[in-house]
């Protein structure tokens, strides 16, 4: 895997130039990685691949939830009652629903993925939280990071440029991920980015 590494430092704490989610944040820092097919910055992203180790890493054989706001959400439903997912309607907008997907197994993020990532390119509300932290940390549409998260969260880049890590001590350390995430793949790009 090809992937490039960033780290967002914001003075006032707010990453809204980068996150199609409000965020509010004791930490002025989020790391937000990006994979590759190839070499390339300009190949193309593959993000299952990486979102499924982040997964593995972070929640090991943990449930977890995945949020996603879709202006598809008849198909949608359609997809998880078709594959008995379990499934809530945590807010519905004005032409958008957000679900609240429980995952499982790796089979659950495989079968959900594809709608998530239609999400992410919309630039719509997208989260992966722990079952552990599920009920700290969204108030409505707000999702607080605090120092009481147990495990890190994961959101999509505006457009799906790339998957933002949501945590507190070592993942808010790019040496951390890099040694721990990123040991069996190239890092082709690594910035630090001023808000």
């Amino acid at each position: 895997m090809f992937v490039s590494l960033n780290v967002y430092i914001s003075n006032n704490e707010s990453f809204e130039t980068v996150l199609p989610i409000r965020i509010k944040s004791i930490h002025n820092r989020i790391i937000e990685l990006a994979s590759y097919k190839e070499a390339s910055l300009s190949s193309g992203y593959d993000f299952f691949p990486l979102l499924k180790k982040l997964v593995n890493v972070a929640y090991s054989d943990s449930h977890y939830f995945i949020y996603l706001e879709t202006y598809s959400s008849e198909l949608v439903e359609e997809l998880l009652q078709k594959e008995s997912l379990h499934y809530t309607i945590y807010h519905e907008g004005e032409n958008t629903k957000i679900f609240k997907v429980r995952i499982q197994r790796i089979r659950d993020l495989e079968i959900i993925y594809p709608a998530l990532t239609v999400s992410g390119l919309d630039s719509l509300f997208t989260l992966v939280v722990h079952e552990l932290d599920d009920g700290k940390m969204l108030n409505k549409l707000e999702v607080s990071i605090t120092d009481e998260m147990q495990k890190p969260a994961f959101t999509f880049h505006y457009d799906l440029q790339g998957i933002f890590i949501l945590g507190t001590d070592e993942w808010l350390d790019s040496r951390y991920i890099k040694n721990n995430l990123l040991s069996d793949s190239e890092i082709i790009d690594e910035l630090t980015i001023k808000l």
